[in-house]
């Protein structure tokens, strides 16, 4: 499998077209008809976005013939490209064209040409033309090597770059064209929830994908995407944590990793899991001051908090493990600062089960989260109200007692600095 980047046989083929057109080579009736077609292959990705493949030689020699009635011109023409073609199936010509190929862009600091048109470096063939450039001085040989290898079989339309066909001989792939592919399909689902593609072939393509360029992360994510469709959420889960990991050592936000892990626990059902996920985005997005994170992240918290804020604690069959799980729920977020009517939501459900389905062993545990979750809100009253009760509780459980003493004990502390502070205020006054 012969490796390739943005520079691909394809776009080699149109920047000759490009460097025919600003030299005058094309004739004056189909000239623009050239630069429509020209202009749509630069800009328009959409064949690659749907299949991970370009075009052949032979469908742009087709096309191009579509662009008169005239055969003279166009037996003449395809004829002239063909001859330009065939004329870089060399190593040395193929070189020197793609380093020479920035002549066609206008440069102020030299002297005008009149012999062809110069293009301006921020229009669309200018920037298409410095992008293929940058590449290529950037190229290492070995993939320069592939690059006229690739080129060549093109040009005698011996292999292609589509390997959803069933080809035996050699082919080549385009890393650019991969990640446009897979960023493309990843975006449908994601907005759809549909893929243009059966899961099982887009598996086996995926399977295919990972052995040829396995450090593209976005492979990952497109399987964690895949498996998602067919409902398969622990091989999912697996591939978005490998996606996390590719993703951070390239440099991406952590912050959108865990929206995405946070929103995939949601759409399993997870709403408990999801809410953690979400707000450990919060805590990144807030670290790096990411407004449109923040948004997102937003959204899906109140989209799983008022549509499915209880189910995530009813995972358990036995009674009082979730009711545990639930109050462990709301203690931990007291702890990260949530919102106090979720969390009173929270303890007014748990304690009706524990009256309703007669929950022993768990009085002590619910008066004592009553009690911190009313010290937030700062209402010294009820706090000592349910340390009172937690205290009268018969339930013997050493660590429960010793959380009480504990609570209490910072009670204390903070009746008795505010009795300071009260003191100090009228002194001063």
């Amino acid at each position: 499998m012969l490796h390739v980047g943005y520079n691909t046989p394809y776009r080699i083929i149109l920047l000759l077209l490009i460097k025919k057109f600003c030299q005058y080579q094309l004739s004056e009736f189909i000239t623009y008809k050239f630069i429509l077609f020209l202009t749509k292959s630069v800009l328009n990705e959409s064949r690659c976005e749907e299949t991970c493949s370009e075009p052949t030689l032979r469908q742009v020699i087709a096309t191009i013939e579509t662009f008169t009635d005239d055969d003279n011109i166009i037996t003449y023409t395809v004829e002239d490209i063909v001859n330009d073609i065939n004329a870089l199936r060399r190593p040395e010509r193929l070189e020197s064209f793609l380093k020479n190929i920035t002549s066609l862009l206008d440069n102020e600091a030299e002297i005008q040409s009149q012999d062809h048109i110069l293009l301006q470096k921020e229009c669309v063939f200018g920037l298409f033309i410095r992008k293929c450039h940058v590449e290529f001085e950037s190229m290492p040989d070995d993939r320069f090597y592939d690059l006229f290898r690739a080129f060549d079989m093109y040009c005698s339309h011996q292999a292609g770059d589509n390997i959803f066909t069933d080809q035996q001989e050699e082919r080549w792939i385009s890393e650019h064209n991969i990640v446009t592919f897979l960023r493309a399909q990843a975006e449908m689902i994601e907005k759809t929830g549909q893929s243009s593609i059966h899961p099982t072939v887009m598996h086996n393509y995926l399977r295919e994908l990972e052995q040829c360029v396995p450090d593209v992360p976005y492979i990952h994510q497109m399987k964690y995407l895949n498996y998602a469709l067919s409902k398969e959420h622990v091989q999912s889960l697996y591939h978005l944590h490998i996606y996390f990991d590719s993703s951070v050592n390239q440099g991406v936000e952590i912050q959108y990793a865990l929206l995405n892990l946070g929103i995939l626990e949601y759409k399993f059902g997870h709403f408990s899991d999801a809410l953690f996920a979400f707000n450990d985005a919060l805590t990144a997005a807030r670290k790096n001051k990411d407004e449109y994170c923040l948004q997102e992240i937003q959204y899906w918290i109140e989209t799983c908090r008022k549509n499915h804020y209880f189910q995530g604690s009813s995972s358990f069959t036995d009674d009082y493990l979730n009711n545990m799980k639930a109050l462990t729920l709301a203690r931990d977020m007291i702890c990260r600062g949530d919102s106090n009517k979720h969390v009173f939501e929270i303890l007014y459900k748990t304690s009706i089960n524990i009256i309703m389905k007669d929950i022993e062993q768990m009085d002590r545990v619910q008066y004592l989260i009553t009690a911190l979750a009313w010290l937030r809100c700062g209402n010294s009253t009820l706090v000592s109200s349910y340390l009172e009760l937690a205290k009268n509780v018969k339930d013997s459980r050493i660590e429960d007692i010793e959380k009480t003493v504990l609570l209490n004990a910072k009670m204390v502390f903070y009746t008795d600095l505010a009795n300071r502070y009260s003191s100090l205020y009228i002194s001063l006054n």
